[in-house]
């Protein structure tokens, strides 16, 4: 006789021969003899067999798949009238079923033998994530797991694009120290600014980057082609993934041996799919750091010159604008107004594809880009879809212009995006 718990009485299934019956009874004991009759009988029959494994197939019509996030809708079949009660399953890129899985994502099924359920594309599952499932009966048996692709396709922001509308936006700091994104607009202007970060922004350097790391943070996940944003707070150098809609995800440190502190600014340019340069400037001295992707740590630090650095701006172009396979960036002398392309070079005799420095290619303006004509410049991306990235710069009467800038690297006359709100006190990014 077995005396059950107030919880119920667990018996090993190994007790019960699959096939045979069986049956149970129940009688209460009171204090002393006092015993109560034993109930009916209860008869069962042991069923050890695995039920069918489910069928699965999508029930909407993405036959390319879709981008992250859009909801797809799978049916599970079963043989109608089977002793199936209900399918366990989990989505996602790893097939491996665990343990307790139909206590956190499980469907009854009907008298008709089919669930159904709705679930999000997975971010970060490029090229396909998968359904895996089991069906389970009403004696706990688990069938073998099936499984159904589910095409993810790669989501793409062009450079400077922050809320996946395929124009770029602009960033400003607050005088309340958080982050603003002004959305992109058709035309290439900019909408008026929301909340971007809740977070203290106060004293950051902050750059514009490309995918650096995945949306949940995690540094060897695969890339999940949303722009995110590099920060120097501090001795440490940080990413913050986008999200895609306008917003930002937790710092995430880059590991590196160098001192950040007392950087003054810095810019990030993609060298590869997988490398990322940065140009940061202390004092009179720019230095160039690749940072890889994968893992998120700095390989190679070089010092680009010790000194005459102090009065100018290094900016992104994103491209090679000479086809001289290196990477250019203009650089604007903020005293003499003159702006300057700069070739992004490899250290002599390194073997390495690199940069280490940059030397000039040819001045591109011998004045008319000095701080007091232009306070702030920065490179935002593609303004006209032209297909080649832009200049926006404040005005010292507090307007805004876009600088479109040709194939050839050259820019054009400046377009009035608004002339004021831009004053002394706003930072761009």
């Amino acid at each position: 006789m077995l005396r059950p718990s107030a919880r119920g009485l667990p018996v090993d299934k190994s007790v019960f021969r699959d096939g045979a019956s069986y049956s149970w009874s129940l009688r209460v004991e009171g204090s002393g003899t006092a015993l109560s009759a034993w109930t009916s009988p209860c008869r069962f029959t042991a069923d050890h067999a695995s039920p069918s494994a489910p069928a699965i197939a999508f029930t909407d019509n993405y036959p390319n798949g879709t981008p992250p996030d859009v909801v797809r809708s799978v049916r599970f079949t079963v043989p109608a009238g089977s002793d199936t009660e209900q399918i366990c399953y989990k989505v996602s890129a790893d097939t491996t079923l665990p343990v307790g899985i139909c206590e956190t994502s499980s469907v009854p099924v009907g008298v008709d033998g089919t669930a159904d359920i709705t679930f999000p594309a997975p971010d970060g599952a490029w090229p396909f994530a998968t359904v895996t499932a089991v069906s389970v009966d009403r004696a706990g048996n688990h069938s073998q797991s099936s499984s159904l692709r589910v095409p993810v396709q790669g989501t793409y922001e062009p450079p400077g694009d922050y809320n996946d509308d395929d124009r770029p936006d602009l960033l400003t700091v607050g005088s309340d120290h958080k982050l603003y994104l002004l959305p992109g607009i058709e035309g290439g202007g900019f909408g008026p600014r929301v909340v971007a970060d809740e977070g203290d922004w106060t004293g950051a350097k902050i750059a514009r980057a490309g995918d650096l790391v995945a949306r949940n943070g995690d540094p060897w996940a695969r890339p999940d082609s949303r722009n995110d944003l590099v920060v120097v707070r501090g001795a440490k150098l940080y990413v913050h993934p986008g999200n895609a809609r306008g917003g930002f995800g937790p710092a995430v440190e880059i590991r590196s041996d160098f001192d950040w502190s007392g950087t003054e600014s810095i810019v990030v340019s993609e060298l590869s799919s997988s490398y990322y340069g940065i140009f940061a400037k202390k004092g009179d001295s720019l230095t160039q750091h690749v940072v890889s992707g994968l893992g998120l740590s700095v390989e190679v630090s070089h010092t680009v010159g010790t000194t005459g650095w102090r009065f100018k701006d290094v900016v992104p172009l994103h491209r090679d604008v000479d086809a001289d396979w290196y990477l250019d960036v203009f650089v604007r002398d903020r005293l003499t107004g003159s702006l300057t392309l700069y070739r992004a070079l490899p250290a002599p005799d390194s073997g390495s594809y690199f940069p280490a420095t940059i030397e000039p290619v040819t001045t591109i303006a011998p004045f008319g880009w000095a701080a007091w004509q232009r306070p702030q410049l920065v490179a935002v991306g593609d303004l006209n879809g032209d297909e080649f990235g832009d200049l926006v710069a404040t005005t010292t009467t507090g307007g805004l212009t876009a600088v479109p800038v040709s194939e050839s690297g050259t820019p054009g006359a400046p377009q009035v995006l608004a002339t004021r709100g831009y004053g002394i006190g706003t930072r761009l990014i």
